[in-house]
């Protein structure tokens, strides 16, 4: 498996996940596929940030990540699977197109599946996931503060 060691730091990948989530929350629900892949990278960086929190270390590839959350994180792979399918249907129609409707995408992928990922974040890193640095001041912009050095 190829693990990167990489300077980013877990709060780089969770200002990604919040940036993810506000563009999930911005679409419009007649786009399920591009919530679909919103909510995926979502969860993707979630798992960065907690495997670099564990493990000191990123996956570098989808496949990479995939066979980490397997081994490593068995119990997250049931959550992140249906994301990643679900999101390569929408990306590249690979398995057909998608045939989730909004509701299904919201219920099934954002609240449950993401939502358990989301959970089980906090509780690895053992804090808020969402960072310090980015700061929501509308639905669909997100803000930095400025860092004090």
């Amino acid at each position: 498996m190829d693990l990167a060691t990489t300077p980013q730091s877990v709060d780089d990948f969770l200002e990604a996940a919040q940036r993810f989530l506000k563009l999930y929350e911005s679409t419009p629900a007649e786009y399920p596929e591009g919530r679909v892949i919103f909510a995926f990278y979502r969860a993707l960086h979630l798992v960065q940030a907690v495997s670099l929190h564990k493990l000191g270390k990123v996956p570098v590839t989808h496949t990479d990540r995939a066979n980490l959350i397997r081994n490593q994180f068995r119990s997250m792979w049931k959550h992140y699977r249906p994301l990643l399918e679900e999101s390569e249907r929408a990306r590249y129609l690979k398995g057909g197109y998608l045939e989730l409707s909004a509701e299904q995408v919201e219920y099934q992928l954002r609240r449950r599946r993401l939502g358990a990922i989301e959970k089980w974040a906090e509780k690895e890193l053992g804090r808020p996931i969402t960072t310090a640095k980015a700061v929501v001041t509308k639905t669909s912009e997100i803000t930095r503060e400025p860092s004090v050095e």
